[in-house]
């Protein structure tokens, strides 16, 4: 699991990269973990493929709650389908990598325990152009993780360099 979040991890960081090629855009959102009853705060990076076609990698931290918290890490695929010169819907599949780890303290002890799982992300979204750089971008994702499905609905900013 830890080859598998590195090499997450460096997409994440290498869509920047490509930023003299083609679009890239950077953001940050609020999200809801349904399953597991938490706000979030994440990350995300977009960079345009070809045409309709983009990938975007987000890291979402689920605020501790219980001595549990919870993070998670996507790549997805968007087709983006414009619906007019401001606002455009787009499907979305990918992966996503989720870890949840509970802590507990006592008298003479400290006890952790943690568990990650690799899934798939399907999901559709909407993006709404406030100016040439700037767009609010919601999306409604269902993960598909053994044991820990969830709904994530998610609302947010994006800045397009």
């Amino acid at each position: 699991m830890k080859k598998l979040f590195l090499a997450m991890l460096i997409a994440f960081v290498s869509i920047g990269a490509f930023a003299q090629e083609n679009k890239v855009s950077v953001g940050a959102q609020l999200s809801y973990g349904s399953d597991h009853e938490r706000v979030g705060l994440g990350i995300k990076g977009q960079y345009g493929l070809i045409d309709n076609i983009r990938l975007e990698a987000a890291f979402n931290y689920f605020f501790k709650q219980n001595n549990v918290s919870l993070y998670d890490l996507n790549v997805n695929v968007h087709y983006v389908i414009p619906i007019n010169e401001q606002f455009s819907v787009y499907p979305l599949a990918g992966l996503t990598y989720m870890k949840v780890s509970a802590s507990a303290k006592g008298e003479g002890f400290k006890l952790s325990v943690s568990d990650s799982r690799l899934g798939a992300n399907l999901g559709v979204g909407a993006q709404y152009q406030l100016d040439s750089n700037w767009a609010i971008a919601g999306e409604l994702k269902y993960q598909i993780i053994k044991d820990m499905s969830q709904l994530v609905p998610s609302i947010g900013v994006v800045y397009t360099f």
